[in-house]
Order: structure tokens, then C-alpha cells, then sequence
């Protein structure tokens, strides 16, 4: 019993992590950026951020170093919001289930956790919250990644500079990607849990029927 409750503390530091890269990545505005000085006075030159979030609130204007968002700010994320793609959609969609996932897996360890009895049942929904979870950050991660150069095809006002603009994954993206990681690594942790506390179980049965 002390093994399994050894990996469910491990799984809730290794979840607690994921969350907050998650949250993190959600809730920064670097996941797109032009990271040329030429390319972004084009963008500057048309009132558009050089970095953007997958959210309106983590856009930011070009050059603006200030902690307050502007008015403009808000504005053109506004219309960004609204004018998302279908893959930007579903790359949204599936950040914020998988916060829901993480925050559910993390309240049922610490649930399990302080349980005095059928943890072996009640440890098996961690593995699937990480592996619904790890799934989440995986069509995020891997939609995003296939999808962000072409983030700018459908503008069709601004002449040749879509053509000449070439957009990055900023660090927002691999925050993502390390949820990621730390989401699979949780799934292989609550397997451990899992198997453990079965071992326990059979062990403490064992030791009554003697």
C-alpha cells in the first residue's frame, strides 16, 4: 500500500506540472510569432500582431512592451476571435478540455489519496483522465503544429504579404508540447498506481485468509 500511495503522489506532482504548462499554454500569447524584423513592420504596417494566442485576450499589438493591453489590443482580437479557422477552433477546443481532464485527474488523486478503502477500484480512473487528457494535448499539439503555416491563406486584402510572411511556433506551442509529455508520463505513473494497488489488495486478502 505505501508503493501505490508513493505513486499517487508522484502522479499528482507530475499532473499538478501538467496542468500549469497547460493553463500556461492556454493563457500566453506566443504560440503563432514572425520572428523576422522585416516580416513584422509588413504586419506592423497593417495594425497586426507580430505574436498571437489561440485566445482574443493573449493577442498582443506589435512593439508594445506595456503590462495593459490597449483598446486596439482588444479590438482587432476581437475580430481575430471571430474569423478563427476550423482547425484554430478545434485546436481551442481541445486545450480546454484537456485543462478539464487535468483538473478532474489531479481532485481524484487527491480524492484517492485520502481514501481508507477500495483504492483499487478508485485508482483506475486516473489512467484514463491521463490518457484522455495526453489525447487532448495530442490533437492540439499535432493539429497546430501541421496547420500554423497556413494560418494566413485565407487573408485576401493584403496583397503579396501573405506570401511573404512566415510564421513560427512561439513558446506558448511547446508549453503544449510539454504537457503533453508530462500528460503520458502520468499515464504510465497511474498504471503503476493501479497495478499496485491491486498487488496490495491481493496481498491484504492473502494475509486475512491465513
Amino acid at each position: 500500500m505505501c508503493f501505490s500511495m508513493c505513486a499517487q503522489v508522484l502522479y499528482g506532482i507530475v499532473m499538478f506540472c501538467c496542468l500549469a504548462l497547460t493553463i500556461g499554454a492556454m493563457f500566453t500569447s506566443n504560440w503563432r510569432e514572425i520572428t523576422t524584423d522585416a516580416e513584422k513592420q509588413l504586419l506592423r504596417n497593417h495594425s497586426l500582431p507580430s505574436n498571437m494566442g489561440i485566445f482574443p485576450f493573449a493577442c498582443r499589438m506589435p512593439g508594445d512592451q506595456n503590462i495593459k493591453a490597449t483598446k486596439g489590443d482588444f479590438e482587432y482580437c476581437e475580430k481575430w476571435w471571430h474569423n478563427l479557422q476550423a482547425w484554430e477552433k478545434a485546436v481551442v477546443a481541445a486545450m480546454v478540455l484537456a485543462v478539464l481532464i487535468e483538473a478532474f485527474a489531479l481532485a481524484w488523486d487527491i480524492f484517492t489519496w485520502c481514501a481508507c478503502c477500495c483504492k483499487q477500484f478508485l485508482l483506475h480512473p486516473l489512467t484514463f483522465a491521463s490518457l484522455a487528457a495526453s489525447i487532448s494535448l495530442a490533437i492540439a499539439v499535432v493539429v497546430y503544429g501541421m496547420n500554423n503555416k497556413s494560418a494566413f491563406e485565407e487573408v485576401k486584402t493584403w496583397g503579396d504579404i501573405q506570401s511573404k510572411i512566415q510564421s513560427e511556433v512561439g513558446y506558448s506551442f511547446w508549453l503544449a508540447v510539454g504537457a503533453l509529455g508530462l500528460a503520458v508520463a502520468s499515464t504510465f505513473v497511474a498504471a503503476c498506481a493501479n497495478c499496485l494497488g491491486q498487488l496490495a489488495s491481493e496481498g491484504l486478502e492473502f494475509t486475512f485468509s491465513c
